[in-house]
């Protein structure tokens, strides 16, 4: 990985866009902006029906220079970004355990400030639950799982076909 100043050419346009074809690399930067790949496949001109769009999409974006390029792109995106998921994670938990009544109008939790002076605060609930979709708690959690139900149908098939052999209806 190439070092970089601010401004300069990102290490992406030297190296790894220039290997793609345009369409590839218009896909890598929309991917990166946060465009779904699907989208991102529609965005770059490609035609396809819409279920093949879909299958279509999921193999340009699986492509390992396609998802190279998408994850230099984005590692330098997140490196030039003035806001690290940190400080997001921060202040979000600063607007979820600060008490309404201590935002002022210069406070960072103040979202607006009305014209009877009254401040409004950030919301609450949905800063907990961008908190709780950005850390995964949100995830459903794995359980192990026997297959007990398929060892009950077998015994349970074995003993009703011994029980029709003693009647005689199955030999």
């Amino acid at each position: 990985m190439c070092i970089m100043k601010k401004y300069e050419k990102t290490c992406l346009d030297i190296d790894l866009k220039a290997d793609l074809s345009p369409r590839h690399a218009k896909f890598v930067e929309l991917c990166c902006n946060g465009e779904s790949a699907v989208a991102a496949y529609k965005s770059c001109g490609y035609n396809a029906k819409k279920n093949s769009v879909e299958s279509n999409a999921y193999r340009l974006y699986n492509k390992p220079e396609i998802k190279a390029a998408i994850a230099a792109e984005c590692e330098i995106a997140s490196a030039n970004s003035r806001l690290s998921k940190d400080d997001l994670i921060k202040y979000l938990t600063d607007v979820i355990m600060t008490p309404p009544g201590e935002v002022d109008e210069s406070s960072p939790l103040a979202q607006e400030v009305r014209r009877d002076g009254t401040v409004k605060m950030v919301n609450k609930f949905n800063a907990i639950k961008l908190l709780v979709k950005m850390c995964g708690w949100d995830a459903p959690e794995e359980e192990e799982v026997e297959l007990s139900l398929v060892d009950s149908v077998v015994k349970y098939v074995r003993d009703c076909n011994r029980e029709r052999r003693k009647k005689g209806e199955i030999f």
